[in-house]
């Protein structure tokens, strides 16, 4: 090959680079853009300690609220690498940073059920295509616990999506990055079951406890596409997985104890069982029948 021969093919493929990474922002940008239009929501929310309690116990120990916005609701980072970008869980306390004194109840209801922030965009990584189907109740009880959280200041960097972020989107994977886009905002949630050990109740309890986030839609398991290298994938809850040959009494125990019924640890950075050991047996129990129901 001539040189200039080799000149021309690095613009060539310099040229195709340049207009490959101008087609993957127009399109990831598209993507992040979009606006939603979602129904006003009307709730009753009640700040008495009884609903507190209970808002903390379904928001903390079921959906998880604190693991990604820390123990104090102050935010946490769930992404900071250059080729994946920066996330940060917002505060969502009323202290410099947090949320602004005129966010509403509705506005809350509407990020968590519909992951669309007041601006109308999609609210990222944001589970609500699981949480929304939490009872009335709950997202009440819920709203309640985190407006009674103390007042934290911590102003938290801006986010944006890395070019692997970025690729991802434009290919159009990983939906659950921007939630929004997998909801029927129109359509109401379901009525929750009554709270018994019944598949029923563990399908309710499986959904807004976001275990879908990691285990994937059909519970199976697998690596996700922008899983970081040291991330171990997520088992697969069905009963071809290592649960199939578990009873209830080891199901109960492993998340109780954080070991397996053969000795190995969950790891709490990933798998936080330390909050789920907070749920009642009753919980326990139910998420139990409903796994054993799964293909």
């Amino acid at each position: 090959m001539t040189a200039r021969t080799a000149r021309n093919a690095a613009s060539i493929a310099a040229t195709a680079f340049a207009a490959l990474s101008v087609g993957v922002i127009g399109l990831s940008e598209v993507r992040l853009d979009r606006r939603y239009a979602t129904p006003s929501a009307s709730l009753a929310v009640r700040a008495d300690p009884e609903t507190v309690v209970r808002g903390r116990h379904v928001g903390d120990h079921i959906a998880q609220c604190s693991f990604c916005h820390g123990d104090d609701l102050a935010g946490k980072p769930a992404a900071d690498d250059p080729w994946l970008g920066r996330l940060w869980a917002p505060n969502l306390t009323p202290g410099r940073g947090g949320l602004p004194r005129d966010y509403r109840d509705e506005d809350l209801a509407r990020a968590i059920r519909n992951g669309v922030g007041r601006d109308g965009r999609s609210l990222r990584l944001m589970p609500s295509d699981q949480l929304r189907a939490m009872s009335e109740a709950d997202l009440s009880a819920v709203i309640a616990w985190v407006r009674s959280a103390p007042p934290v200041a911590a102003e938290r960097p801006a986010s944006f999506a890395g070019p692997l972020t970025r690729l991802v989107l434009a290919a159009g994977l990983a939906p659950e990055l921007l939630p929004a886009e997998r909801i029927d905002h129109d359509a109401p949630p379901p009525p929750a079951p009554a709270p018994d050990p019944t598949p029923a109740y563990g399908e309710y309890l499986v959904g807004i406890g976001i275990c879908r986030v990691c285990h994937r839609d059909d519970l199976g398991g697998g690596a996700h596409p922008l899983s970081l290298p040291d991330e171990p994938p997520p088992p697969d809850l069905t009963i071809s997985g290592s649960l199939g040959g578990w009873s209830e009494a080891d199901f109960l125990q492993t998340l109780r104890s954080g070991a397996t019924p053969d000795g190995r640890p969950l790891d709490p950075v990933y798998m936080p069982w330390p909050r789920y050991a907070q749920m009642s047996e009753t919980e326990l129990r139910a998420v139990w029948a409903y796994l054993r129901t799964l293909p």
